[in-house]
Formats: structure tokens, sequence, C-alpha cells
């Protein structure tokens, strides 16, 4: 779909950067995850896979090949990170035993539950149903002059050339879709609040990009549960 088609069906807009498709990967060993997330999830993956659709996934065209990069870290990390909490739990039953004499009954292994493999599963749905906007040589400009000034998400020190990337493309994309007369909400999600964020608002000037093309910064999926339309 094109920003003017997206705009004529009138659906809201959600633009989730690498981190957040990351994130549903990842949520089995990160104490933050919370079960609205999980449902935040499950809803936005219902809503793009409605009958018709409830919601639009847009992402820039370096998302994916991120997620692709980083996706085999992310789930050696939860495969490793899994291996740990069934070691230590396996190690408190038998010291358990140890005290009241009796055998510690066998423990399923949480890696038996079929995670990574379905994390990844949820999060290439939401890749599969993306509307992919191509990097303009504007897009790339601008991020790079981000970079440059150290205007967010660039920040000093660090190697944020395709954050800068991603939002400068998701700007365009709904600056084009609000001069096509679309109305709807738009939410970018993005986890890394490290470079978007000082303290709990988005940092100075990007708080203005977003609010000029009336765009939402929400850093976890639960943060959507109140934007979601209703039904999903």
């Amino acid at each position: 779909m094109t920003a003017p088609a997206i705009a004529e069906a009138g659906l809201p807009i959600l633009i989730p950067d690498t981190c957040a498709l990351l994130d549903i990967i990842q949520a089995p060993v990160r104490d933050t995850f919370r079960v609205e997330d999980a449902m935040a999830i499950r809803r936005v993956l219902h809503a793009l896979d409605g009958t018709p659709p409830r919601l639009v996934a847009v992402v820039p065209e370096l998302v994916p090949a991120e997620f692709a990069d980083n996706v085999a870290r992310a789930e050696r990390e939860v495969t490793e990170g899994l291996a740990r909490l069934d070691s230590e739990a396996q190690a408190a039953a038998r010291r358990m035993g140890w005290l009241d004499g009796a055998a510690p009954d066998p423990m399923p292994a949480l890696g038996e539950r079929g995670h990574p493999a379905f994390g990844r599963t949820l999060a290439n749905q939401a890749l599969t149903r993306a509307v992919l906007v191509r990097h303009s040589v504007d897009d790339r400009d601008r991020a790079s002059l981000r970079v440059l000034l150290n205007t967010a998400p660039s920040r000093r020190g660090s190697q944020s050339y395709k954050d800068c990337l991603i939002v400068e493309t998701s700007l365009a994309f709904v600056r084009e879709y609000r001069a096509c007369g679309g109305a709807a909400a738009v939410a970018f999600l993005s986890s890394n609040t490290k470079d978007y964020m000082e303290g709990r608002s988005v940092r100075a000037p990007l708080n203005d990009n977003f609010d000029d093309l009336g765009i939402t910064f929400v850093s976890r999926w639960s943060a959507l549960l109140g934007w979601l339309p209703r039904g999903t």
C-alpha cells in the first residue's frame, strides 16, 4: 500500500523499529516485559490480520535488514538465558530434596516451550504484514545531518546513523500521508529510550518533529493498549 492508499483507507498506522521487533523474541528473558506487553503484541497482530485489517504497520526498509542482522544474537540471548534459569531451578530442586529427604520431581525445561522460535514467528508475522518504505536520497541526507549535529536520536559518541535514517524515512512517509489527507492516528514504537528520550519525554527537537505530524511516540508495546482501535 502507498501513503495515498493508506490515507484513503483511514486506518491507524504503527511504525515499529528494529528494537521493538527484537523485543518480541527477547521477551522471555527480559524482566521488564509484562503481560500487558504480550497482550498488546497479540492485539496488534490480530488487527493486522483482520478481514478487513484494522491497522497498518509501516517499516522503513532498513528495519527488516537490521532485524535479519540481529535475530541470531537475540535468539542466542534467549536460549542461553533460559538454560541458566533451568540450571538454577534444577539446583534449587536438588537443595530442597536434600532438606526434605524427597527426590525432586523432574522439571520441564523452559526451552521445551518453543522459545525463542515462537517469538521469532510472531516478529516475522508483523514484518510480513508491514508496508515497506524505501529510503530516499533526501532521507539519507537528513539522517546524516542529524548525526553531524547530534540531533535526536543521534547522540554524541554513539553509532546512530541507522536510527536517524529510520526516523527520517518515517517522518517523510507520514508527511506524505498527511499531505494526502490521512488523518488517522500514527504511533512510532521504539524501546531505545537511551537515544530517543530524556527522562520521560522525547528528546528535543525530535519531539517537535513528531508533534508537528501528529505522531505518538511509545517506548513499549503495552503503551499501545489504549491507542489501538476498539475491537482489536
